[in-house]
């Protein structure tokens, strides 16, 4: 069984792939899912179908939400949403139904519906 990793690279606008073996813990990078606006902090909800990527630009604050392939850990876009800042932190709650963000400059928190298809 293949375990998928994903690494947000702001300043190359993108998230890196990587599956890792179960036996061996070896990495290897499977590709890259290109997300213009310097993506940071990301968060999968909690049956694995859905990745979520802030956005950091200053003039593109948002949110990204992306659908996880199983068969080989690969990320299409669904679709985007504005935010009121440069979002620090983000998480799901338990039931994957709300995504949370934290906004340190803002001195803020936030709460979004997810919908159906992410």
């Amino acid at each position: 069984m293949a375990y998928y990793m994903y690494i947000s690279i702001q300043e190359e606008d993108r998230i890196a792939i990587f599956s890792m073996t179960s036996k061996t813990g070896k990495l290897k990078h499977q590709g890259d899912a290109e997300l213009k606006g310097r993506p940071a902090p990301m968060a999968i909800d909690p049956d694995r179908k859905y990745l979520f990527a802030g956005r950091r630009k200053a003039d593109d604050y948002g949110m990204t939400s992306f659908s996880i392939d199983r068969k080989n850990g690969g990320l299409t876009p669904i679709g985007s949403i504005p935010l009121q800042g440069d979002p620090v932190h983000i998480s799901t709650d338990k039931t994957g139904k709300f995504l949370l963000s934290a906004y340190y400059y803002q001195k803020t928190a936030a709460v979004h519906s997810i919908g159906e298809d992410g």
